[in-house]
């Protein structure tokens, strides 16, 4: 039977009653936290037998995660021998191109130009690096602190700018690619679309390099009726992509 915390204190006493099972520790934005649907990690909970440490907060970025307070507390369980992390699940990324962080990477919508006019390549590219350093630096402190401990990231899904939000909180899509100009649900979707092949490519290029990190190629999984809102799958959808990390996530936990 998986257990799963939010209170390092508690995980402790698991640890202390079965000290053999399989300890993860998660780290990340919504996919990973989002309340009142069976997000991610509560997914990968329902289906395997582990203990796991969930510190993911709504609405986080990578680059924020890896220059704070969030930093430190990733780095001091990575380091604590108690623990001895098997496994690292991180979600990160997606909030660093959407919102208001949108808004610079897309230029104006011309009845002369296309939806690949629209995206501003400089700005891209700088962007994705700066989400790159942020995974290196992640990297770096599981090599320096717990280089046995595998990291396990996903690449999200193709989300639709339909303009819906989450309990009070977004749209974050529909509203600044229509700044913009750019109305056409197709231009929108083609762009979502780029920027998330984007994402993936850099993170498939990391595990490429770097052992012990693994890309999980998640986008292509949901359809269209498995978004709950503009960023975040439904339950079902949520289950969907779990399916797809879990067997990545045992077979680093049996390595």
């Amino acid at each position: 039977m998986a257990m799963f915390f939010e209170e390092s204190d508690e995980l402790t006493q698991a640890i202390l009653q079965d000290p053999g099972k399989p300890l993860i520790l998660c780290e990340g934005d919504s996919w990973f936290a989002l309340p009142m649907r069976i997000n991610v990690v509560r997914q990968i909970d329902r289906m395997g037998d582990y203990n796991i440490l969930n510190v993911a907060t709504n609405g986080d970025e990578v680059i924020s995660i890896m220059s704070g307070r969030e930093k430190k507390k990733l780095r001091n369980f990575l380091r604590d021998d108690f623990y001895r992390f098997k496994a690292l699940l991180f979600s990160g990324g997606g909030n660093d191109i959407v919102g208001e962080d949108l808004v610079p990477l897309l230029k104006d919508k011309t009845a002369a130009n296309t939806w690949r006019d629209c995206i501003h390549d400089e700005r891209l590219v700088r962007r994705v690096e700066q989400i790159r350093h942020a995974y290196l630096d992640l990297l770096d402190i599981r090599d320096d602190h717990r280089p046995a401990c595998s990291i396990v990231v996903h690449g999200y899904d193709y989300p639709i700018a339909t303009g819906v939000g989450y309990l009070g909180a977004g749209p974050w899509i529909k509203p600044y690619m229509e700044q913009k100009g750019i109305a056409s649900p197709d231009d929108q979707n083609a762009i979502l679309k780029f920027l998330i092949d984007r994402f993936n490519g850099m993170l498939a290029e990391l595990a490429g390099t770097r052992p012990g990190f693994v890309h999980v190629a998640t986008p292509g999984t949901l359809q269209p009726g498995e978004w709950g809102d503009e960023l975040h799958p439904t339950t079902q959808g949520f289950r969907k992509i779990a399916e797809k990390i879990k067997p990545e996530l045992d077979r680093v936990l049996q390595g």
